[in-house]
Parts: structure tokens; sequence; C-alpha cells
């Protein structure tokens, strides 16, 4: 089966962007002028044209395999009782890529040390009080 995605043109190395669009120009030009975006030009592959980097053909045919943005998401769940323990950890990544959202990994990392203390995750006063 053929798993078709997206682009990141924010993300993605020069020689990924050269086999897109079949032009060493326009791949070299992406990762120059990118470093210089801000604002609204993050969010949306437009900047590709205001910026002359290529032309409305050029984008038409570019723009079903490219993206600024991602909808694959991962996470991660811990779950934690302060008296009588246990602790879990889940990761968990879900991919809206393609519609519906789906659960696509679902990784027991209990075992696995915490990149925090116990005490972090003890309630604090006014933030998740405990009454």
């Amino acid at each position: 089966p053929v798993v078709r995605g997206r682009v990141n043109i924010l993300l993605a190395s020069e020689e990924v962007l050269r086999a897109l669009t079949d032009d060493p120009a326009i791949a070299s030009q992406i990762v120059q002028q990118r470093q210089s975006l801000s604002g609204d030009e993050l969010h949306s592959s437009a900047w590709l044209l205001s910026r002359r980097i290529v032309d409305l053909q050029t984008y038409r045919r570019l723009y079903p395999d490219i993206t600024t943005g991602g909808n694959v998401y991962t996470g991660e769940i811990i779950v934690y009782r302060a008296v009588g323990g246990p602790f879990l950890r889940r990761k968990i990544t879900i991919d809206a890529a393609n519609g519906v959202p789906r659960r696509v990994n679902w990784l027991d990392k209990t075992s696995v040390p915490l990149p925090l203390t116990l005490q972090q995750l003890e309630p604090q006063e006014g933030l998740f009080a405990v009454d």
C-alpha cells in the first residue's frame, strides 16, 4: 500500500525539497527564506508565491504534497496517586492526516525513568488542587 503524506516545508532538508520540487534552485530558496518567516507566513505555504520562489503553476503542482504544519500528535499521559501509588506512564501518537483521527501508537513507558521528580507531580496550590 501507498501511504500519502505531506512534506513540511518549514522542516524538510534541502535534499527532500530537491526531490519534491525537481529543482535545486527552488529547494535552496525555500531553505534560505524560511529562516526569515514570521507571523502568518508560518501557518501557510502561500509565502512560496508571495516571495516569488515559485510561480502559480509550480505552486499548484506542489500544493497537495506540502504543509507548514502537521497532523500527527504525540503526547505522554502520567497518572500518579500520591497516596497508595502507583504511577502509570503512557506515550500515545494520534494521526489525523487522513480524516478521522486514529491512534497509531500506545506505549507503556511506566518502567522508563520520569523526566521529572515525583514531587513535581504533587498537586500545587491553585493548580489541580485537591480538597
